[in-house]
């Protein structure tokens, strides 16, 4: 039951452990991690993935500001950053780089 996996996913949480939630579609696998941030008070990024998803989508790019760069942070970077939780919805969409990518970041 969603009450039953909200309780699994808080225990997780509890000791800082990333959480990979499968299963069908529609049983609540985002509704469940929306609650527990909720319930936890942690903000929450809900990026899709999907295969046209690129490192830069994910990471971010320098762009440019009248003559000056900057580096233009999108959602993994942001949530890591600043110490978010970012729930990446249909992560396994996402292209065998990106999925690199993120495991990589994660490993720092």
């Amino acid at each position: 039951t969603t009450i039953m996996n909200l309780k699994k996913v808080l225990q997780i949480v509890r000791n800082n452990s990333p959480v990979l939630l499968e299963g069908d579609t529609g049983v609540g696998k985002s509704s469940t991690v929306k609650a527990a941030a909720e319930l936890t008070g942690n903000k929450l990024i809900r990026f899709n993935m999907s295969r046209t998803i690129t490192i830069d989508d994910l990471l971010g790019q320098v762009k440019m500001k009248g003559r000056k760069p900057y580096f233009d942070l999108q959602p993994f970077a942001v949530a890591f950053k600043n110490g978010y939780w970012l729930l990446l919805d249909e992560i396994n969409l996402a292209e065998d780089r990106v999925l690199q990518c993120i495991e990589d970041a994660l490993d720092t």
